[in-house]
């Protein structure tokens, strides 16, 4: 009697794919979870679902990559050629390469997985952060939306609606092709399926150590203690409780020594989710800086109302102005919100003499745009004081001077920054010698925001006796300067100038052009005859 033929096996169904799931969840077992969901995501593309799957992934073990760039890219790409969704947590932790053509390798390696929404995700947060944004770039976003689009993503449908609505060139470089397809549109799920996506949510729910109302306290209280790291700790536990990935950056930013694996977690943490961590100042600033998990360093952006009443200006410790709309940045830098403020760059004179008039605490630094006005009086103390000129148009060194010795910040400020170039380091000298300041400042001029020539700062030895210079070299300007002009302007101080120097770069320099600047130098201080520290380029 023949042997009757065995069924097929039968194939996984989205209801079977999420009972599985939330059974796994129940019994511990995190991954396993994570693994049915991105199939069942795979076979209906439910948003509800995917956020599930990212939430869970969100807690699963990451396995540093360290190295440097070329050796972790080759790593990176080693682990993901075995196609594991178990590394995926692994892989999208790692900072995307700066470069559109490393990061299409990437790309092409993830986009051979089976469909998973932790990759949709990730490659939306990737467009969202605006990584690679250009002609160079849309290579690489044509592929990762086809695929989207092939794999039913229905996070790409409001995309294309934007770009369909700008008409920009990334709508007809990338979306307009996408636009011609079926928009992906949400599955429709049984309530067997929807029934047990709620007991995911509420097991997920039941983990999570703070409510709303809760969180919300937590970040109340770093905005009331915004100089304490305890605070902060504890709401990085909650945090990292909630699966929320900037608990683990609060802790990698509050180390006191990070090495080299968490600075690229830090750099990548960042690069994916920093525009989500504005706290309500999106779209208030520009070139946000983080600190200790929290903007502390911004420029203001072109905004009509920069809200100062926002509590997540209470971190910010260094503000950036481009604006003159002097009676709005007047408004927020006196607002008690700002009360953390210890560095103010870019303020014109104008605004700045209006700003000291009614300043309530000391400054780390200000940094004044000429041209140079009268200040009146100034009740608060600057560690710091740079006066910034552009390089069409600046006034003598002897000028800044008299305005500054004029001005009440003469008895308030401790140190004095200036733009000028290394020929005026002896007129510099002369002066230094003769004020009470702790140190002046020779800072190059900048042109289209680029460093050019030497930073050269002289300060008092800490015995009192003798003086030491500081220089640092930070490039050409366009070919035109003399790159050795250090030594033509140190061979014109006085034969008991300097007591010490030390000299550094802040730009690489080949062999050969390093060489000639030691002779140059050498031979400018060839007369320093109380000369006791030299190090040059040490």
């Amino acid at each position: 009697m023949a042997r009757a033929a065995k069924p097929p096996p039968s194939l996984p169904t989205v209801a079977g794919l999420v009972r599985t799931a939330r059974l796994a969840l129940a019994s511990g077992d995190t991954p396993s979870a994570v693994a049915q969901l991105a199939a069942a995501w795979a076979l209906a593309p439910s948003t509800r679902i995917g956020a599930l799957a990212h939430t869970l992934s969100a807690r699963l073990p990451v396995t540093p990559i360290p190295g440097r760039t070329n050796e972790r890219e080759a790593r990176w790409l080693q682990l993901a050629a075995k196609h594991d969704p178990i590394s995926l947590p692994t892989l999208l932790a790692i900072d995307w390469p700066v470069h559109p053509r490393a990061a299409k390798a990437r790309l092409e390696a993830l986009l051979e997985f089976s469909p998973d929404p932790r990759i949709a995700i990730a490659l939306r947060e990737l467009w969202q952060a605006r990584r690679y944004r250009s002609n160079s770039g849309y290579v690489f976003w044509r592929a990762a939306f086809k695929t989207l689009a092939k794999w039913r993503d229905p996070g790409i449908a409001p995309l294309v609606a934007q770009a369909r609505k700008d008409k920009d060139i990334e709508w007809f470089a990338i979306f307009e092709k996408l636009a011609k397809q079926p928009a992906p549109g949400e599955p429709e799920l049984s309530d067997a399926i929807a029934d047990d996506l709620a007991v995911i949510e509420a097991d997920i729910a039941m983990r999570v150590t703070t409510s709303p109302a809760t969180r919300d306290q937590l970040f109340e209280a770093v905005y009331d203690d915004p100089a304490s790291d305890v605070p902060r700790l504890v709401l990085a536990d909650a945090l990292l409780a909630d699966g929320d990935p900037r608990g683990e950056l609060i802790q990698l930013q509050l180390q006191a020594a990070p090495r080299s694996t968490a600075k690229a977690r830090i750099k990548a943490l960042l690069r994916a989710s920093a525009a989500k961590w504005l706290d309500g100042l999106d779209g208030l600033v520009v070139d946000p800086v983080f600190r200790r998990g929290f903007v502390a360093e911004a420029g203001l952006s072109s905004a009509r109302d920069w809200k100062p009443g926002t509590r997540a200006w209470r971190t910010v410790e260094t503000l950036r102005v481009y604006s003159t709309d002097h009676t709005r940045v007047l408004a927020l830098l006196g607002h008690a919100n700002l009360a953390q403020l210890a560095r103010i760059d870019g303020l014109p004179c104008t605004i700045a003499a209006r700003y000291l008039a009614t300043a309530r605490h000391d400054l780390d630094r200000l940094e004044i745009h000429a041209p140079l006005c009268d200040l009146g009086d100034v009740a608060i103390r600057i560690r710091e004081l740079a006066i910034s000129e552009s390089y069409q148009n600046h006034a003598s060194l002897d000028g800044v001077v008299a305005w500054f010795e004029r001005s009440a910040l003469a008895s308030r400020v401790t140190s004095l920054v200036v733009d000028r170039f290394e020929d005026d380091l002896p007129a510099a000298y002369r002066w230094y010698t003769r004020s009470t300041l702790a140190s002046v400042a020779l800072r190059p001029l900048f042109v289209f925001t680029q460093p050019m020539a030497w930073e050269l700062r002289l300060a008092r030895e800490d015995d009192g006796d003798g003086m030491r210079l500081d220089a640092t070299w930070h490039g050409r300007l366009f070919g035109e300067r003399d790159p050795e002009g250090l030594g033509h302007a140190l061979a014109r101080l006085p034969d008991d100038a300097l007591t010490s120097i030390v000299v550094g770069k802040g730009i690489d320099l080949a062999v050969p052009l390093r060489e000639r600047f030691v002779a140059e130098i050498e031979r400018g201080l060839a007369k320093q005859r109380r000369l006791v520290t030299r190090r040059l380029f040490d």
